[in-house]
């Protein structure tokens, strides 16, 4: 699924030429004052506009003069006083120097101020299929804010009556909130305020959660009932619509967290700056960066791997469990956009050493170790000695073809290529690493593909009990899971892996150094975990009695034993680098 928000770019890049109408609001000096519009849309009784204050005794702009814009609506707001410039007779307004003035906060663009409603930043973002909860936070995130909270009753029916008023022109009616007992059932809390409980019962008027014990109904939308009435309701995280009608993301920034008109000075170090896919190219989980050549179809084995070569790639080469998710979610993605075909994969059954015939892979000629054949394939019978990705029914899976074929089962046969960072690089580009040639009869000059070997950071520890070469760093700086690893492949390592208990207890006491810190593991299900590096997942340390729920490993200093977070969680890491 992470994989999939990860490919959205993708999906859009790959879509035939569509024009995209968005609908924005721009800021201009006269500011809305919502409360004067939402309270006669609610007829709250025990909601009042406040007074409107004026600029002085008369509200009539000159043609030379603007009334400065309105920002707050408290009714005991003046003008700043005025005095007389003794050269000139005009009036001056006094100013005043305060250097502990905090900066006025600046919406992003595109954004609603409604922070005269105390609701900060607002930001409803269009998704025509709908989202599900967790893309929500990682779409907010992205944007510099969380998922949408209303601490109370006030705030929560100020925030539907600007969602009602963003429907008329977007004829949406149902949005999630960051409000969620993922962590523990009957347990609220809010994605972004995650340290405040929850008591449903504040907003009994609008929601009645489902107690069942073990329900699925476990993040929380708001829509529109029956007369144009607010009512919350708790269902699935991953449903995507409610009620047949596609569910939207409303993002929320408040006070500290949104953007200032002017910088603020980093209090803490720079996380270094992770490796970039090139222009094109799209980030494929463990698989790294791909890029389907999805402008050119029917190429034979050959073709697509020089084509590969072309852009500085090869063949993929999905060798693990993992990578092959990976490439099926990158497959399954434009099969269902633009491209319903099967891909090149840069295997081959050729001679090895021992002289029978082996399925190796293109970029170094090792040995096929973790197979996906489908039933029956994989045999190199009647000269099929190249293989494909392809999809059969519902399932993808590995099919054997003639390296020379341009189709499978009616349908082309494209390229999709795997960045070549300096390690497993192919052959240099214009030679095939798959078919044979024949030997040359003028002297050729051989081309090594140069290696990249990234320097390891200052600080990096080795655990001398272990034959590993691989050291381990600390970084203090707390940022989000996926910044983590990040920057630990901006290293050319991923967040740490853990494969025993003498792991375990190495960095503990010598690299964590008293911190609580973000290794490598992560989710795809509940019940089902990964690292990041690509590692066998046969090992865990998780905390007694700890509630597991998708989200993010990381280390507790406390106990040395492991515990899940979410999005919003911000802590140290330990990055593993080879």
């Amino acid at each position: 699924m992470r994989l999939l928000l990860l490919l959205l770019p993708l999906s859009l890049a790959c879509k035939p030429a569509v024009t995209t109408t968005t609908t924005t609001t721009t800021t201009t000096t006269t500011t809305i004052n919502t409360d004067e519009t939402t309270s006669a849309a609610r007829e709250d009784p025990t909601t009042t506009a406040p007074p409107t204050t004026t600029e002085g005794p008369t509200t009539t702009e000159g043609p030379t003069t603007t009334a400065p814009p309105i920002t707050t609506g408290d009714p005991t707001t003046t003008d700043p006083p005025t005095t007389t410039d003794p050269a000139t007779g005009d009036p001056t307004e006094e100013t005043t120097t305060d250097a502990e003035t905090t900066p006025p906060i600046d919406c992003p663009e595109g954004w609603i101020d409604a922070t005269l409603d105390g609701l900060g930043c607002l930001n409803f973002v269009e998704a025509d299929a709908g989202t599900n909860w967790l893309a929500t936070q990682t779409i907010c995130q992205t944007n510099n804010g969380y998922s949408v909270e209303a601490l109370d009753m006030v705030e929560a029916g100020k925030l539907f009556d600007l969602a009602l008023l963003t429907s008329y022109f977007s004829h949406r009616e149902t949005w999630w909130l960051g409000l969620t007992d993922l962590a523990s059932e009957g347990h609220w809390t809010w994605s972004n305020s995650y340290s405040t409980d929850v008591d449903p019962a504040v907003y009994s008027d609008i929601w009645t959660p489902n107690v069942d014990v073990g329900n699925p109904d476990d993040c929380v939308v708001m829509t529109v009932g029956n007369n144009s009435q607010l009512v919350w309701k708790d269902i699935p995280c991953l449903q995507v619509d409610f009620d047949g009608k596609p569910i939207q993301a409303v993002c929320q920034c408040k006070g500290e967290d949104c953007p200032r008109l002017t910088p603020t000075v980093p209090t803490v170090p720079t996380v270094p700056t992770p490796h970039e896919c090139p222009e094109g190219w799209v980030a494929a989980g463990v698989l790294g960066c791909v890029l389907p050549l999805t402008d050119q179809e029917g190429l034979s084995s050959e073709e697509a791997q020089a084509a590969c070569q072309e852009v500085g790639g090869y063949l993929v080469e999905p060798r693990s469990v993992n990578k092959e998710a990976d490439l099926e979610d990158v497959a399954e993605i434009l099969y269902n956009i633009v491209a319903p075909w099967s891909w090149w994969l840069g295997l081959s059954l050729q001679e090895s050493e021992s002289e029978e015939d082996q399925w190796l892979w293109a970029s170094d000629n090792s040995t096929l170790d973790t197979p996906f054949w489908a039933e029956g394939e994989g045999t190199g019978d009647n000269g099929k000695t190249c293989g494909i990705l392809g999809k059969v029914s519902i399932e993808w899976k590995w099919h054997e073809v003639a390296c020379d074929a341009t189709e499978f089962r009616g349908e082309s046969i494209g390229a999709i290529c795997q960045e070549c960072l300096g390690e497993h690089c192919p052959t240099p580009a214009g030679t095939s690493p798959i078919t044979p040639t024949a030997t040359p009869t003028t002297p050729t000059t051989t081309m090594t593909p140069e290696t990249t070997t990234l320097p390891k950071p200052d600080g990096c520890v080795s655990n001398n009990a272990t034959a590993d070469t691989s050291c381990y760093f600390l970084n203090t700086t707390k940022v989000y899971w996926r910044e983590a690893e990040e920057a630990c492949m901006s290293y050319g390592g991923h967040l740490a892996s853990l494969a025993d208990d003498d792991e375990n207890l190495f960095l503990g006491l010598d690299v964590a150094d008293g911190n609580n810190v973000w290794l490598g593991g992560f989710s795809r299900t509940v019940d089902e975990w990964a690292w990041t590096d690509d590692t066998d997942w046969d090992y865990d340390q998780w905390k007694a009695g700890a509630t597991l729920h998708e989200g993010y490993v990381y280390f507790e200093i406390r106990t040395y034993k492991w515990m899940v977070g979410s999005l919003p969680d911000k802590l140290s890491f330990v990055c593993e680098i080879p």
